[in-house]
């Protein structure tokens, strides 16, 4: 939790720096600063008030991993794939891999 705040950080920063030389991706770098903060201090109020156990604690285990996975394999499409539509390769990871978190959420909190 603390080395995602710390990305966090990094990001804010990095953003900052990229909007003062007007690079437009500072925006990506700021959605995903942003995302990651809340990711960070989420972890961080469970993690203090002990209230994520057992079963909901692995399924937010989950939930974080495969989140992970939906913005590795979208970096990956965005940078190494060429599509006639653009947005295919960011929204592709997403309508692939949400579903399996829900399915296994789901399956997680049931026991």
């Amino acid at each position: 939790m603390f080395i995602i705040l710390l990305t966090a950080i990094t990001m804010t920063i990095g953003a900052y720096i990229l909007c003062a030389e007007s690079n437009s991706q500072c925006v990506t770098l700021l959605v995903f600063g942003f995302l990651a903060v809340l990711s960070g201090l989420t972890d961080l109020k469970s993690h203090v008030s002990r209230c994520t156990i057992g079963h909901k604690r692995i399924a937010r285990h989950l939930t974080n991993m495969l989140a992970g996975t939906i913005a590795t394999v979208t970096a990956t499409l965005v940078v190494n794939v060429s599509t006639e539509r653009v947005w295919i390769a960011w929204i592709t990871p997403t309508l692939l891999i949400a579903p399996v978190i829900t399915y296994w959420n789901r399956r997680t909190l049931k026991g």
